[in-house]
């Protein structure tokens, strides 16, 4: 497992070349590229791997597992997880969905995390920058931890409730990590947030 600034290390020594590679996932979330775990194969070789990404697919699943890793395992200014895995409950999928759709950035969709099968969260639209895909990612998580909370409540709220509260929780979080970003806001969100803090 990286550091917060991407180096990692390995105890030992190995004969052979080291096959590396990078795994999007932790033990709580998964970064998925359809069915299956995103993953990035590096070389097979020996001494270290140093790695730059920079465009293309890899850097939109490091972006979202960036997002995910921050609300699930940093600071975040004491609001509640989202969901955790566990025997009960599997880990959380977020699907990266290496396309566009008409506007929609991402989705949250509890009911698709069924046995832990299907992908509750979508994220799309990787032309956009790494700041706006980002605050995506944390827009859908806070549905999901809002779901996860009191799932009648989320059911029953008013839609400008639930996305005026993602948004809130989206603009605090992308602003720790991307201190100049903005949130916009539509015909369902509100800065009700905002103007609370």
């Amino acid at each position: 497992i990286a550091n917060s600034t991407g180096a990692y290390s390995c105890n030992g020594k190995f004969r052979r070349k080291a096959n590396y590679s990078i795994k999007w996932k932790r033990y709580d979330f998964t970064v998925r590229k359809g069915l299956s775990a995103a993953k990035y194969r590096g070389p097979k070789k020996k001494g270290n791997w140093n790695l730059n990404i920079k465009g293309g697919r890899q850097e939109f699943y490091a972006t979202i597992f960036r997002a995910a890793h921050h609300y699930y395992y940093k600071y975040i200014k004491g609001l509640r997880k989202p969901p955790q895995n566990s025997f009960w409950r599997t880990k959380l999928k977020i699907r990266a969905c290496y396309e566009s759709n008409n506007g929609i950035n991402g989705y949250h969709a509890p009911h698709e995390r069924f046995l832990g099968l299907g992908s509750a969260i979508k994220i799309y639209n990787p032309d956009r920058n790494s700041m706006h895909t980002y605050a995506t990612v944390i827009h859908e998580l806070a549905h999901a931890s809002h779901w996860a909370m009191d799932r009648s409540s989320y059911r029953e709220c008013d839609v400008i409730v639930a996305e005026s509260w993602a948004r809130g929780v989206q603009w605090v979080l992308t602003k720790m990590t991307y201190p100049t970003y903005n949130a916009d806001y539509f015909a369902h969100y509100t800065g009700v947030v905002q103007d609370m803090i």
